[in-house]
């Protein structure tokens, strides 16, 4: 199989309705296909196939991927796209404005919350976080506090199996010794009135 069959082969199995990926890829990560004696990432060897060879001193970028738009970071399924329409021969200093453009300052976190004034703090390095995440990080990693349980009533009954009555539903724990009093009590009063 030469070049140009297997990339035939690689565009005829394209998913998606704009960015193809190798079959078998995960679209997050770059294919390398071995090719001879070398290993080559499957997008170069679209363009090389569809274009021609990659002029000296360029490298290949993913036009379909809008740093200004695209959160994806690392995680961005342009990298894995082979479709030769969406594939371009820039000087290395182009690609790499544009990656630090879209790292420059983005307007949400990772996880959606807006960067505000109010919602932003910055550590010792100078790099911005948000603190709402940061928040829902100090709650997780908080351990929830156990409720204590009472050995001794508020009169200073033991609370042993003894001496504990619950309610029809099995929950709450009542001091029998309490209770006995409180009964005597009411029964007391009954009688002298």
């Amino acid at each position: 199989m030469d070049q140009r069959q297997l990339v035939e082969w690689a565009l005829d199995r394209h998913i998606g309705p704009d960015c193809y990926y190798w079959p078998g890829q995960h679209p997050t990560r770059y294919v390398s296909v071995k090719w001879g004696d070398r290993m080559v990432t499957g997008h170069r060897l679209v363009y090389e196939v569809a274009h021609g060879p990659i002029p000296d001193g360029m490298v290949i970028d993913h036009i379909c991927h809008h740093p200004e738009t695209c959160e994806g970071g690392h995680l961005c399924p342009h990298r894995g796209c082979i479709n030769p329409d969406h594939l371009a021969a820039v000087e290395p200093a182009v690609k790499t404005s544009t990656a630090r453009a879209a790292r420059r300052r983005p307007e949400f976190c990772k996880d959606g919350h807006k960067f505000t004034s109010e919602n932003t703090y910055t550590d010792n390095r100078g790099s911005r976080h948000c603190r709402t995440c940061a928040a829902e990080r100090a709650r997780a990693k908080r351990p929830t506090p156990q409720k204590q349980v009472r050995e001794v009533c508020r009169n200073g009954h033991p609370l042993t199996k003894d001496n504990i009555s619950t309610g029809p539903d099995g929950k709450g724990r009542r001091c029998l010794t309490c209770s006995r009093a409180r009964s005597a009590r009411y029964e007391r009063k009954l009688r002298a009135t």
